[in-house]
This record gives C-alpha cells, structure tokens and sequence, in this order.
C-alpha cells in the first residue's frame, strides 16, 4: 500500500507505475486518495484499490481476508473496480466491538528500535534546530506517536473534506507505556 498525501502524490504514482511494471496490485490510502479516490481510479489504470476510510490498518486487515476469500464487498471503504465500472463500498470502518475512545487500541504500536540510528539521530536534530530554545536542557531524543484520528470539528459528513465520518478516535494513553 502507498500512503497518498497531496505532497506526495507524484511521487506515489511513480511507485504505483514501478509497481505495477512487475505485476504487483496497488492500492493507496491516506487523505489525498480518500477524497479524490472516484477520479483516481478513473483516471489512473495504475491504481487497482483505494482505501477510503480514516483507519487504514482497519481496512488493511479486511482487504487482507478479502484477497483470500475474493469478496471485495466486504471491505468497507474500498474503492475499487469491477471492469471499467468503479465500485465504492460503503459500511462502517470499525468493528463492532469497539467505540471512538478504544478503536486504535488493537493496532500494535510500531518497533521503533528497528529504525537505524540515524533516523533517531536526525529526528532529535531537526526537533532541536527548530524548538531546543524552548527547553531548559538539551532534547536527547523525539518520536512521533500518532494515536488518534478524525476531526474535532466533526460534522457528517464534513462540509470542507467531505469524508462521512470523522468522530475522534482515540487510544488508550497508557498503552504507549507498556
């Protein structure tokens, strides 16, 4: 999967088009995809799936299942296509067993001691460089932990992006701890 800002969407065409050279299925995600993803499946053959929804690793375990059953209905929030013919699936993103105050907290938390060390070594720059001057001793190292999703001006659907469901989903804080 190739996740698709609008800073990096040609960028991810690119690697959609090297992708596709050998065979291989593409589907993207992410924000730029969500909402342009009825223009880009028309548009762009390269592309044969899209994730439309706000919780991809969700999305990303039902298309899983999906390619093993070949039932692409059942995976809510793909757009995807049936011949020349786009389809978009529609459906609730996140399972029943949860609500928006526990539905990130089964997606596992990234391993980020497999990062080589200059990757933490540049972060802890750049973070330094630009905010340093606000601590009172020097930063020894910083990590991203995105661990909630949606909009807190949520309305459905949204009259700027036009995503139907955007209510705040969160995780519980403790388990960055664990």
């Amino acid at each position: 999967g190739i996740s698709v800002l609008s800073t990096n969407y040609t960028n991810a065409l690119k690697i959609a088009e090297a992708a596709k050279k050998v065979n291989a299925k593409v589907i993207l995600g992410n924000d730029h995809a969500n909402q342009m993803a009825r223009l880009i499946m028309e548009k762009r053959p390269e592309i044969d799936y899209i994730y439309a929804g706000d919780i991809g690793e969700y999305g990303m375990q039902a298309f899983a299942k999906a390619q093993q059953t070949g039932d692409l209905s059942q995976v809510p929030k793909l757009v995807w296509r049936d011949g020349s013919t786009v389809i978009e699936n529609r459906g609730t993103e996140i399972m029943s067993s949860t609500n928006r105050w526990n539905a990130l907290d089964n997606i596992p938390l990234t391993n980020r001691l497999l990062y080589p060390k200059t990757v933490w070594e540049n972060a802890t720059n750049n973070y330094n460089q630009v905010y340093g001057k606000w601590h009172t001793e020097p930063v020894q190292g910083v990590a991203i932990l995105d661990r909630f999703r949606g909009c807190s001006r949520v309305k459905n659907p949204c009259m700027y992006c036009d995503i139907e469901d955007l209510s705040p989903r969160f995780t519980d804080p403790t388990l960055f701890w664990k």
